[in-house]
């Protein structure tokens, strides 16, 4: 293997200060907080669980209040005073292509909804729709935090 002992064994071990450091912690009974699919100490760990239930938690509200993309697309449409026929149609114009970044925010982010099944949706490439979801973020979760908490 290496050369060099102090890089040697596993991240978990040398990030929390090494095998000795480990055996000192359990003799004290001090434990942090773990979880096999993330690398990173106790605060990190649960700081990204919190985060992860609490976006959990939003997907399920906006699910049981019936949001779909037609729904989310009507009212989106309704902020920005134009059609949702014309956010579903190929169109360049500014407002409907904030529309489009809105949409594909909300649906993305606070729904749940695959790229591809939002980019099919708006008769866009996956691509940009990443790019719109991506322009128009803080729009977009100013819009959503009124529409659909």
């Amino acid at each position: 293997m290496g050369k060099r002992p102090e890089l040697m064994g596993g991240g978990l071990i040398r990030s929390a200060g090494g095998l000795e450091e480990i055996e000192k912690r359990l003799t004290r009974r001090e434990f942090e907080l773990g979880d096999e699919r993330i690398l990173g100490d106790g605060d990190f760990v649960q700081a990204l669980l919190e985060q992860a239930e609490k976006k959990s938690g939003r997907l399920d509200q906006a699910q049981k209040k019936g949001w779909t993309l037609d729904k989310l697309a009507g009212a989106v449409a309704g902020y920005l005073g134009v059609s949702a026929k014309e956010i579903k149609r190929r169109n360049r114009r500014n407002e409907i292509s904030r529309g489009k970044g809105i949409v594909a925010w909300i649906a993305y982010e606070e729904l749940g909804i695959r790229g591809t099944e939002i980019a099919r949706y708006l008769k866009i490439s996956g691509a940009a729709a990443t790019k719109a979801r991506e322009r128009c973020k803080y729009e977009a979760e100013e819009v959503s935090s009124k529409l659909i908490s």
